[in-house]
């Protein structure tokens, strides 16, 4: 087929158009799920390190005010931590993994949730804690966020505990605090809903040049 430069121009302005995206405010999600386990179950959260035994909190968060083709551009966990224990005095480092396994306030034990029911993988980068009275922001995965949002990944939330060994621990707030509760922030872009209208003119305009070629 013989392109022309108009149909090359209208060919390129429709790509440019379907990849051109809005970008939306950033969202804070609600934690709607949150224990602690290890040494008891409870909604009382402590944070230890990532061994057996210790405690270790979790976290599910409620998705469903994500547009179902929004695309996931960042996605960070906030905790509260309230309370360091006498022995706090240096920083600390925390790090979130992906729960594997559905579970609730109500059902949630150890060792039901524990070993291979988290991942030993962080998600990102360890969040670095210097003392009390400050948030713990985690990053997660955008890719695991994006797979919660399409439906490819169960929404099971996440569990952040110590990146390294020892018995310190901290207290964070859970989500019944009207002020400190856990969240999950979210930037994310949705397409234009005229990217796919300026595509389909395009290639409106395209099939109609070949037709007046062939007549």
């Amino acid at each position: 087929m013989y392109l022309n430069k108009r149909m090359i121009q209208l060919m390129a302005l429709a790509v440019m158009m379907l990849a051109k995206m809005a970008d939306a405010a950033p969202l804070q999600l609600s934690c709607v799920d949150n224990v602690r386990v290890g040494g008891g179950w409870s909604t009382d959260l402590y944070m230890q390190d990532f061994t057996w035994g210790s405690y270790y909190s979790l976290f599910k968060y409620d998705l469903s005010a994500l547009p179902t083709n929004a695309v996931i551009t960042s996605a960070k966990a906030y905790t509260y931590m309230d309370w360091g224990g006498n022995w706090f005095s240096s920083a600390w480092e925390y790090q979130a993994r992906q729960i594997l396994i559905d579970w609730s306030e109500s059902n949630a034990t150890y060792p039901s949730v524990s070993g291979d029911s988290i991942s030993a993988t962080a998600l990102g980068a360890s969040a670095t804690v210097t003392g009390p009275n400050q948030w713990i922001v985690n990053d997660i995965s955008t890719t695991l966020v994006q797979a919660w949002v399409a439906g490819t990944t169960s929404n099971y939330g996440v569990s952040i505990s110590k990146a390294t060994a020892g018995g310190e621990y901290i207290h964070v707030v859970n989500r019944a605090d009207p002020t400190y509760a856990p969240y999950l922030l979210v930037d994310y872009t949705v397409p234009e809903p005229g990217a796919f209208l300026a595509m389909a003119a395009g290639l409106a305009g395209l099939s109609g040049m070949r037709s007046r070629r062939r007549g």
